[in-house]
């Protein structure tokens, strides 16, 4: 009998295809059972093509032929997780994969002569389907935008289901190659419910890492520490307007990179000062975004991601929110810090597999609640 539910999530900071396995039932209580999790790290050819591929001029070619590499690796990796964790593919109702965002634009810009938003994650789901020969669901944001939303974020539903806490306010943080919140007031209600990117997460503490000392990230946030925090840098990096800007928002690679650094002299200064300050302004834009739009009463703060292993980016956490009981996540008896991405796509798909909304009208702005995500059979 088909039980499990697989998720796939490759995200911004471009760490690997994660992939976590689940059972779920909400029809008689928010019921979950987490199998097992799994990053498989990424080439650094494949994170070369995509850094060139958003960041520098491009072809259609290319994009097309990422549509379809995806959908072999995916179905590679979902097949070896599978085997490694004694799994049979008969046994999965289905895959639900988010693809890598290459293009994600929330704002409305004139296209012709109609005012769009959009949104695109490289996945083929039939190339997925067809090579795992299971049941492929993606394309999560389409159907929120087309209703009018901006397809971001979609974590708060799992959040919802699954991470509230009796009588007391929870904010979910995820700290990813973007950084986004979820507000779940003690009251539970849905509608109540209050999600969005803060801005930076790992993003550029990784760029920097990668460009200056051929690294992929700062361990334990170690080259942080060493540093000194630089004050007119910080400075020039909290007047980026997105900080400030009210919810519903979301962001990507398109304003935070690279150039962006570039832009603001950031390279003139020492190079520990550089990831020192930046991992501050990562705290800092979290905070700041907590304080005005969630909550100043005590609350609990659940943090996820990778970059919720970085010692020193908690320790600023706790000092900007000292109202704050700062914590990993656990579900399931399970630590969920670097699955939960993965675990909503699994959730997702189960919630298209029963016909059940997937977004919610208050956090990404849709006119409707709608049924997420395109299904391809193998």
């Amino acid at each position: 009998m088909k039980k499990y539910f697989v998720g796939v999530m490759t995200g911004t900071s471009l760490d690997g295809i994660d992939v976590a396995v689940a059972e779920f039932d909400i029809k008689t209580g928010s019921s979950i059972s987490i199998h097992s999790y799994n990053t498989y790290p990424f080439s650094l050819l494949y994170k070369i093509y995509i850094k060139k591929l958003i960041h520098e001029e491009t072809t259609l070619e290319k994009i097309s032929m990422l549509n379809y590499y995806l959908g072999h690796a995916i179905s590679k990796t979902v097949l070896k997780h599978l085997e490694e964790h004694n799994i049979s593919p008969y046994e999965v109702e289905a895959i639900g994969a988010h693809g890598q965002t290459i293009w994600h634009q929330p704002e409305k810009k004139k296209i012709m002569n109609t005012n769009l938003n959009s949104t695109l994650q490289a996945l083929s789901g039939p190339v997925l389907a067809v090579k795992s020969g299971i049941e492929a669901i993606t394309d999560f944001r389409a159907a929120d935008i087309a209703a009018g939303g901006s397809g971001a974020p979609l974590q708060p539903i799992f959040d919802h289901y699954f991470l509230r806490e009796s009588g007391k306010d929870v904010v979910v943080l995820n700290i990813g190659g973007i950084s986004n919140i979820t507000f779940l007031e003690a009251s539970g209600y849905r509608d109540d419910i209050i999600a969005f990117d803060t801005g930076p997460g790992n993003i550029l503490i990784d760029s920097v890492m990668s460009k200056l000392y051929n690294k992929d990230y700062d361990e334990d946030g170690d080259v942080a520490s060493t540093g000194r925090l630089n004050h007119d840098l910080l400075y020039k990096l909290l007047s980026i307007s997105f900080i400030n800007n009210d919810p519903p928002k979301s962001t990507g690679r398109e304003l935070f990179n690279i150039k962006l650094l570039e832009d603001l002299d950031a390279f003139s200064i020492k190079s520990q000062d550089l990831v020192c300050t930046l991992t501050h302004y990562t705290a800092l834009s979290i905070s700041k975004n907590i304080e005005n739009y969630c909550t100043t009463k005590p609350f609990i703060l659940k943090a996820s991601g990778g970059g919720a292993r970085n010692k020193m980016l908690m320790r600023l956490l706790a000092d900007y929110i000292p109202n704050a009981e700062v914590q990993l996540i656990t579900l399931d008896d399970k630590d969920i810090t670097d699955s939960r991405e993965a675990l909503l796509f699994a959730f997702l798909a189960y919630l298209r597999k029963n016909k059940i909304h997937g977004n919610i009208t208050s956090v990404t702005g849709a006119k409707r609640e709608k049924i997420l995500g395109s299904v391809s059979l193998p």
